[in-house]
């Protein structure tokens, strides 16, 4: 074991190198134990002094390749995890330490309570700050947690860290170890994958006829596509939830669309963190239990009003997915909008790692609008998205109605009816509040989807936002897995891409409240079979 002390940490740990930082999972010949294995390097460990002073002088801690825990109050230190099947009793882990540095005189920074993002991040005269975290007897690397069910499995989380603290024994760092996990069966990986062809779409009998070309695409994919009318289903959200869980239990299908906005289609209205009555659709899809708080069919929304709206939205969806653009020159072009805000990571940064995994994978060209830049301004952003675009990507504040966070004026609903016809439309991922609500007032998500008029269909081939204040981090968090997931594997769905999103979220948020509410803030409004194969 070796001590490091405070002038040599800041020395030598001040800066994140890319080298060294290499983390294996490797199962037993019987598969009953599984080990994840680091090798670090010390290099990679930044220690850098922080803005948070309080009881004591903290430390922000971080490491390349790793996400650092967001509880607020608790020191937060950087983590991976693994999701399991099972229950937290059916597993056994424990650390093995083989390199162990001891960092004197480093208290980790703890996390901060952060706003919605329709609040600024205020400034704090005390931070938050657990004492009893702080002075706990034991330094734990490893936690064991439940998530929930997902089709009637049950899912554990193992979190781990190389680093734990206490403040009499200060910062231990395990540069080499591996973290042990054992079970008296066979260990398996949770995956949020889908791979029936089940496929209902709800909605008012009026819309049955606009949707015949939605259906045909499909069941000519081999999907069991089905129609099924509000009116049979029930008057009220109750009713249509119990006969949607008839349903399942009936066929198990895997995906659904509910066509309309709330006032035609009923939704649910739940408490959350930052709003009293939260719509949501959550509930027509959780098969286990009243406690249920993961979907098991994977969904979306097409918040139209009338028979024209949706008839665009799947001419845009046939569209994209025949690349039959009147103009394809946006078909490998990204937008990034980020605010000027936040820290470690800022939206900056949060923006440029969702839009990292499609550079990678297709060489897609970004065009970034960031708020501290001129040209961060709605004619240029207007422009750019009639040019033509297949993914945009916005993090900042959120109204419902705009997108607050541009140098200059905001960039509004009414910015959206100067989109010109024809070109690529894209995939809209909004990091932001307020603006994914199906209520039929014309907000950025419904304007997104039913853009266009007599001269022909602009706006987005499918949008995903949030409906009411949403939290700071969690939805970044999945915007960036979302994109990982698109850069791995884009022979796929959309809403597959983005279910992968959510589960990155659970495997790098140890906030597991806060990571399960993202589920309940956010929705498609798009079709959730559009197919990404194509893209290039």
């Amino acid at each position: 074991m070796t001590k490091w002390f405070w002038p040599l940490i800041m020395l030598i740990f001040s800066q994140s190198l890319f080298a060294g930082n290499l983390v294996k999972h490797s199962f037993n010949s019987t598969g009953d134990a599984l080990e994840v294995s680091w090798t670090i390097g010390k290099q990679l460990l930044s220690i850098t002094e922080s803005e948070n002073q309080g009881p004591m002088v903290f430390s922000n801690i971080e490491l390349s390749g790793w996400s650092n825990t967001k509880t607020v109050g608790l020191p937060s230190l950087p983590f991976k995890s693994v999701l399991l099947k099972g229950y937290p009793s059916d597993f056994q882990a424990e650390l093995s330490a083989k390199k162990v540095f001891e960092l004197d005189r480093v208290a980790p920074s703890p996390a901060q309570e952060m706003p919605c993002r329709c609040d600024v991040i205020p400034w704090k005269f005390n931070v938050d700050f657990s004492e009893e975290a702080y002075n706990a007897e034991n330094r734990e690397h490893v936690f064991i947690e439940y998530i929930g069910k997902f089709r009637g499995t049950p899912i554990t989380r193992v979190r781990f860290s190389p680093l734990a603290y206490n403040n009499k024994a200060g910062l231990r760092f395990v540069d080499i170890g591996s973290v042990i996990i054992r079970s008296k069966s066979k260990i398996r990986k949770f995956t949020m994958s889908s791979k029936g062809k089940g496929y209902y779409i709800f909605a008012p009998s009026k819309f049955k006829e606009a949707l015949a070309p939605l259906l045909a695409r499909r069941r000519s994919e081999g999907l069991d596509a089905k129609f099924m009318s509000l009116e049979k289903l029930g008057t009220d959200f109750e009713e249509i939830k119990n006969s949607i869980h008839n349903l399942y239990k009936a066929s198990k299908f895997t995906y659904a669309l509910i066509i309309g906005h709330e006032e035609i289609f009923p939704t649910e209205y739940v408490e959350t963190r930052f709003d009293g009555s939260t719509p949501t659709d959550m509930h027509y899809y959780t098969m286990d239990g009243e406690d249920d708080v993961i979907p098991d069919v994977l969904y979306g929304r097409l918040s139209v009003d009338t028979s024209e709206e949706l008839e665009k939205v799947i001419l845009k969806t046939l569209e994209f997915e025949d690349r039959s653009w009147k103009s394809s020159k946006g078909a490998s072009r990204m937008i990034a909008i980020a605010s000027d805000e936040g820290s470690a990571p800022s939206d900056v940064d949060y923006v440029r790692s969702m839009q990292a995994p499609m550079k990678d994978k297709f060489n897609w060209i970004s065009s970034e609008f960031l708020q501290y830049n001129n040209n961060s301004t709605p004619e240029n952003i207007v422009s750019k998205i009639s040019d033509g675009s297949i993914w945009l990507n916005y993090i900042g504040h959120g109204s419902g109605f705009s997108w607050p966070s541009i140098n200059s004026e905001e960039f509004t609903t009414q910015h959206l009816q100067d989109l010109t016809a024809g070109a690529v439309k894209p995939i809209v991922i909004d990091v932001a509040c307020q603006n994914g609500r199906y209520s039929n007032e014309g907000r950025m998500g419904e304007t997104f989807i039913r853009g266009g008029d007599s001269a022909g269909i602009n706006g987005a081939v499918a949008y995903y936002g949030g409906s009411v204040d949403i939290s700071w981090d969690p939805p970044a968090v999945m915007a960036i897995g979302i994109s990982k997931a698109l850069g791995e594997n884009n022979n796929r769905r959309l809403i597959d891409v983005i279910w992968q999103g959510q589960l990155y979220l659970l495997e790098n948020y140890d906030d597991r409240e806060g990571a399960l509410e993202n589920f309940v803030w956010y929705h498609l409004q798009g079709d959730p079979l559009l197919n990404l194969s194509k893209l290039k």
